[in-house]
C-alpha cells in the first residue's frame, strides 16, 4: 500500500514515508473512507446524510452566487454614473467598499464546500481564488503569525530596528534547501551563500516590495555601544499570491539590487548577532478596473538611490530613514541569528572582511569605593586594561580556517597519501572548496597536518579527514587519564594524621594500625602522633617499645613503604613519626651503626633494621646506662658537667627509647639528693611518689621534666 490517499494505518504511513518519502494526504478517517468506496469520487459518496447535507450547501451556494451577480451589476452601474468633481472621492470610496463586499461574498459561497476544503488540505488550492487565500490566511493567523510576533518581540527587533511592524504577508527563509525557523541560529558557512525566501501575500493582484536585511548588533568600541549594518538591500521585487519565491542571488543588479549579499558574521567574544529581514511594501498607484488582475505599485528609481549614495553604505545603515524617505510600508518580517563558530574566520577572510582575528572582551567596571577590595587599584586605566588572551590549546587549522586553495589529502589510518590503484601514484591535490562541499560537518572534520609556509607561494598543505566521534573518544580518554593521575597525585601528597596513646588497648591499637596499613597501601603519607593522657594510666617502657615495634611491623608488611621522618620525641612522652606508603628506602638497610665504645650509645639509623637487632641494641644500651649512672653517682657530678662527657651529647636518632641528656640530669639530681640530710630526703621522697613531681621541686631547674619521666622509680630505689 503505497498510495498516499489510501493508507489508513500507522504502520502503513511509516512504511510510505520510509520507502517513497511521501506523507499521507489529509486525515486518516477520510483516507480509510476512500479506501472502502472502490474509487467513487468524494462528492458522490452514497451516504444519505452526506448527500442531504450537500444539497443544503448547494442551495446556499446558489443564493451566494445570485448575490455576487447583483453586487457586480451595482458596481458596474456606479462606475458608469457621472458625478460632480467634488464627489469623485466619495464615489471611489463607495466602489472600494462594494468590491470588498464582493470578495466576502465569493468567500462565503465556497467556505462550506467539502471539495474546496479537501483541495486546500491536500495543498492543491489555487491562490488566485479568494477562498483559498482566505483559508491560508486564517491558518497563518492561528499559529505562525503569533509565533513570529513572539520571536521578534522577545528578541527586541522592535523597536531596535523599526518602532512598529504589523506583518501582513507570511515569510519562509531557507539556505541551500534548509528551512530556517524564526530566530534560529544559522552556521556561518551555511549563510555564506545568499538565501531564498518565500513571501506569501493574501490580497489579490501583484505588488512591488523592497527587502532589507539589517544587523543591529555591530559593536562600536568608541561609543561603547552598537551600530547597524546592512547585509542586503533590493527593491522593485514583484510578488503575487501565485509568485512567491525570491532568490536573493538572481535579482537584477541594475534595476533591483542596491546592496549585494554580505555573509552574516559575529566576531569572537560576542554572544550572537540578530539578522532582521524586513519586507517593505512600495507605494500603490490608483487601482485599475475591477476586471483587471493586478494592483500595480510605484517603482523605485534604483539608479538614483545608488547615485545619491546615502543608502549604499553598509555601516551605519538606518532603516527608519529609508522607510520615511521612500514612503515604504512594513508588510512582513523575519529573523535569524548568527554566532562565532569554527567557520566564521574563514567566511570573513573569503568575503574580504577585516577583523577576522579580533576578539572582543567586556571592559571591567570599576567597583564602588565601599565594595573595592583592600589594596585594589583605583586607576581607571589599570582597571580597564584588557587581560591577556590565554593561549589556544589547538594548534592545527580546521575546516574553513585553512586558507590554501588546494590541499593534499592523506589516509587518516596510515598517514600516507592517497594513491591511484591503477598507477600506484599519489593522487593530485584537490580544491579546498570541493573537499568541504563533500563533508558532513556534523560527523567529520578536515584538519591541516603540515604547518603553514607563508613565504612559499606554491605551498600545498597536507590535510586529513577525521571523524569527530574518534576525536571525542581520544579526548575523553586523555581527560580521564589526566583526572586519574591528578587524583593519584593528590592521594599520594595527602597527609593522614593518627593519634595513639602509649597505654592504648590492644584491640584499639590493632584497629588503628589496620587503618595505617590501608593508607600506606594507597601511597599516602601518614603522620603518627604518640602521647600519654594526663589523667590516664602511664605505660611502662616495655609497652612503649612494643607499640613502636607494632608500628615497624606494619611498615615492614607493606611493600614499598618507608619511614620518611624518624621518630622524634620521648619514649612515654610526646613523639611524632612520619611514614610514606609505596616508596623506596633511601638506601640500603643499615643495622646498628658502629660498635659502641665505652659510654657510647649505639644508634639505629634506619627502620629497615630487624626487630631482634633493635631489641639487642636496646638491652646493651640499658646495661651500659645503668653502670655509668652508678659510677657517676659515686664519683659526683664533675664528669657530668664536662663537655667531653659522652652522656652530654644527644644522638640523632633514638629508637631504643631513652634520652642521654635526660639521664645525665637524672644522675645530677640523684647526686644532690644523696648529699641532703636524712629528714629532708624523706620529706622530698613522699611527694614524688604521690604526685609524680620533681625531686627538687621548685628549686630544681628540671623538676617538671623529671616528674613526667617513667624512671623516677630509680630515684626512689636510690634514696632507699
Amino acid at each position: 500500500m503505497k498510495n498516499p490517499e489510501m493508507v489508513s494505518k500507522p504502520n502503513q504511513e511509516r512504511r510510505l514515508e520510509k520507502e517513497t518519502g511521501q506523507s499521507p494526504i489529509t486525515s486518516r478517517r477520510r483516507r480509510a473512507l476512500l479506501k472502502q468506496t472502490d474509487g467513487i469520487p468524494f462528492e458522490q459518496m452514497p451516504y444519505q446524510c452526506f448527500q442531504e447535507a450537500r444539497k443544503v450547501l448547494q442551495e446556499d451556494r446558489k443564493e451566494k452566487l445570485e448575490a455576487i451577480q447583483q453586487q457586480r451589476e451595482r458596481i458596474a452601474r456606479l462606475k458608469e454614473s457621472k458625478v460632480e468633481p467634488q464627489d469623485e472621492g466619495r464615489k471611489q470610496h463607495r466602489l472600494d467598499s462594494m468590491r470588498q463586499k464582493l470578495e466576502r461574498l465569493k468567500i462565503l459561497a465556497d467556505i462550506n464546500d467539502p471539495v474546496v476544503k479537501r483541495r486546500f488540505e491536500d495543498g492543491l488550492g489555487d491562490m488566485n481564488k479568494p477562498i483559498y487565500r482566505h483559508l491560508a490566511h486564517k491558518k497563518w493567523l492561528a499559529y505562525k503569525r503569533p509565533l513570529l510576533m513572539q520571536r521578534i518581540t522577545q528578541m527586541n527587533v522592535m523597536p531596535d530596528v523599526l518602532p512598529h511592524v504589523e506583518p501582513l504577508v507570511s515569510t519562509e527563509l531557507s539556505f541551500a534547501k534548509r528551512r530556517v525557523q524564526h530566530g534560529d541560529i544559522v552556521d556561518s558557512r551555511v549563510s555564506e551563500i545568499a538565501p531564498k525566501m518565500t513571501i506569501q501575500p493574501y490580497d489579490r493582484g501583484e505588488r512591488l516590495y523592497t527587502i532589507a536585511v539589517v544587523d543591529p548588533d555591530v559593536p562600536n568600541v568608541e561609543k561603547d555601544g552598537f551600530d547597524y549594518r546592512c547585509h542586503f538591500l533590493a527593491a522593485n521585487i514583484l510578488i503575487s499570491p501565485t509568485s512567491t519565491n525570491v532568490r536573493f542571488s538572481t535579482l537584477d543588479a541594475e534595476s533591483q539590487t542596491i546592496i549585494p549579499w554580505l555573509p552574516p558574521y559575529s566576531q569572537k567574544g560576542l554572544k550572537y548577532s540578530r539578522l532582521a529581514i524586513f519586507i517593505l511594501e512600495q507605494p500603490l498607484l490608483d487601482p485599475l478596473a475591477p476586471g483587471t488582475s493586478a494592483l500595480r505599485s510605484q517603482s523605485l528609481d534604483v539608479a538614483a538611490i545608488k547615485a545619491a549614495g546615502r543608502y549604499t553604505q553598509r555601516a551605519g545603515f538606518i532603516l527608519r530613514s529609508l522607510v520615511n524617505s521612500q514612503k515604504l510600508k512594513p508588510a512582513g518580517v523575519d529573523l535569524f541569528r548568527t554566532q562565532y563558530d569554527e567557520g566564521t574566520a574563514g567566511v570573513m577572510q573569503r568575503a574580504g572582511i577585516e577583523g577576522w582575528d579580533v576578539e572582543f572582551k567586556r571592559k571591567r567596571i570599576e567597583p564602588l569605593p565601599y565594595k573595592r577590595l583592600k589594596g585594589e587599584s583605583t586607576n581607571p586605566s589599570l582597571l580597564a586594561a584588557p587581560r591577556p588572551t590565554p593561549t589556544a590549546k589547538r594548534t592545527q587549522k580546521q575546516d574553513s580556517e585553512i586558507t590554501s586553495r588546494y590541499i593534499q589529502l592523506v589516509d587518516p589510518s596510515t598517514n600516507r597519501l592517497y594513491e591511484d590503484p591503477a598507477t600506484e601514484q599519489p593522487l593530485p591535490p584537490r580544491t579546498l572548496r570541493g573537499v568541504l562541499a563533500t563533508l558532513d560537518f556534523k560527523t567529520h572534520r578536515l584538519i591541516q597536518v603540515s604547518p603553514d609556509e607563508p613565504r612559499n607561494r606554491d605551498f600545498i598543505p597536507v590535510c586529513k579527514i577525521v571523524e569527530k566521534k574518534d576525536e571525542y573518544r581520544r579526548e575523553k580518554s586523555r581527560k580521564e587519564a589526566q583526572k586519574e593521575s591528578k587524583a593519584l597525585q593528590a592521594k599520594t601528597n595527602s597527609v593522614k594524621t593518627l593519634e595513639l596513646n602509649w597505654a592504648i588497648d590492644g584491640n584499639d591499637l590493632s584497629h588503628r594500625l589496620d587503618r595505617v596499613k590501608v593508607f600506606l597501601e594507597e601511597g599516602r603519607k601518614v603522620e603518627i602522633v604518640v602521647a600519654s593522657k594526663k589523667k590516664g594510666r602511664k605505660a611502662t617502657v616495655e609497652e612503649c617499645q612494643g607499640l613502636l615495634g607494632r608500628v615497624r611491623e606494619v611498615v615492614d608488611g607493606v611493600k614499598g613503604a618507608r619511614e620518611m621522618k624518624a621518630f622524634d620525641g620521648k619514649i612515654g612522652g610526646f613523639g611524632v613519626v612520619v611514614l610514606q606508603g609505596k616508596g623506596t628506602l633511601g638506601g640500603k638497610e643499615e643495622g646498628v651503626g658502629k660498635q659502641a665504645g665505652e659510654g657510647e650509645v649505639p644508634v639505629a639509623k634506619s627502620w629497615g633494621v630487624s626487630e631482634l637487632e633493635k631489641r639487642k641494641a636496646h638491652v646493651e644500651a640499658q646495661s651500659r646506662k645503668a653502670a655509668e649512672l652508678a659510677e657517676t653517682t659515686a664519683k659526683g657530678i664533675a664528669r657530668v658537667d664536662s663537655p667531653t662527657s659522652k652522656l652530654s651529647h644527644e644522638p640523632t636518632f633514638k629508637p631504643s627509647g631513652f634520652n642521654p641528656r635526660h639521664d645525665a640530669f637524672l644522675a645530677l639530681q640523684m647526686a644532690e639528693f644523696a648529699r641532703l640530710p636524712k629528714q629532708e630526703q624523706e620529706d622530698m621522697l613522699d611527694p614524688v611518689k604521690r604526685h609524680q613531681k620533681g625531686v627538687l621541686g621548685a628549686k630544681g631547674e628540671y623538676a617538671d621534666e623529671l616528674a613526667d619521666d617513667e624512671d623516677y622509680g630509680d630515684l626512689a630505689k636510690f634514696a632507699g
